[in-house]
């Protein structure tokens, strides 16, 4: 399915919170991709935080990070079974420069990991970078219904599975019941400047995005894909983290509990709030460590990938 420009243009309007559970992968019959990928991805940091996901960073003197979403919440951590209680008055919700508050929560557990500080990607993406998503949760049909949307309205909207005249035909894949840590891969689509809420629980994260089209393996956001792990391989092969996801988005009118070709998946750009990051774990003789030397801002409406 192309990438329409209008649909592109309306994030704003598409943008729905969850606290996500998996990811839904294209073709198959569902079941695929839960364990570690042959392509090397950290399937080993990503673990369950209040039924959702959170990344594991590593840890340093003692002191070992967890970073999730926001909404998602400070909560006891599991990894590869165990659970790691979180440590009261750790949370750290990320800021933006003038202070506003994001979609990430840093925090730490008690665990005796010890593993080393994951990189964090330094710079925004490039439009068509290819990353994978791992997150923990909802599973899906094993086949998709078809459905039409009309991509001509203001807001992109759900028709139906009735064809339309001139409509744009789309597979929907039903959420099914059951968790379950799953992985798929998809490529940078664009970036956006994401607002949820309002008032003094208002949240503005600096966003990239993907979408979910009909190419096997391509990942998309369920309910429940919050707080989990996006990742991407420099051209040496190293991996580091490159954003924690946050939102889905999806057509006006379209059925809840389903994964539509078209919709997008939203997550936090680290390489927007690595600084921070860096701040609150202070390690001058690992900075090598993290890749890429980015710099901090907040995103514009449709900023273009230099």
């Amino acid at each position: 399915m192309s990438r329409s420009p209008r649909l592109l243009a309306l994030a704003t309007a598409l943008v729905l919170p969850c606290i996500a559970r998996a990811v839904i992968v294209y073709g198959g019959d569902g079941t695929q991709n839960t364990t570690a990928p042959a392509n090397g991805a950290p399937w080993n940091r990503v673990g369950v935080v209040n039924g959702a996901s959170g990344v594991y960073l590593g840890s340093y003197a003692g002191k070992d990070w967890v970073l999730t979403a926001d909404h998602v919440g400070f909560g006891s951590f599991t990894l590869g079974g165990v659970a790691y209680s979180a440590i009261n008055g750790s949370a750290l919700q990320l800021t933006n420069a003038n202070g506003t508050g994001t979609d990430l929560l840093l925090y730490q557990i008690n665990s005796s990991l010890d593993w080393s500080l994951l990189p964090i990607t330094g710079s925004p993406p490039e439009l068509g970078t290819s990353v994978t998503m791992i997150g923990n949760g909802r599973n899906r049909a094993v086949s998709p219904t078809t459905g039409y949307v009309d991509l001509g309205k203001e807001i992109p909207t759900w028709l139906g599975t009735t064809p339309v005249a001139e409509a744009t035909e789309v597979e929907s894949f039903a959420w099914a019941s059951g968790n379950t840590m799953r992985w798929g891969t998809n490529t940078v689509a664009g970036e956006i400047l994401a607002v949820y809420g309002t008032g003094a629980t208002q949240r503005t994260t600096d966003c990239a995005y993907t979408v979910f089209d009909a190419f096997s393996g391509e990942a998309q956001g369920a309910s429940g894909d919050s707080g989990g792990g996006v990742f991407s391989q420099a051209a040496g092969g190293a991996w580091s983290v490159s954003g924690i996801m946050v939102y889905i988005g999806t057509y006006a009118g379209q059925p809840g509990g389903t994964a539509v070709t078209g919709n997008r998946t939203y997550y936090a750009d680290l390489s927007a709030y690595r600084g921070q990051i860096l701040t609150a774990i202070p390690e001058p003789a690992t900075v090598a460590l993290w890749s890429g030397l980015g710099a901090l801002g907040l995103a514009v409406w449709w900023r273009r990938r230099r």
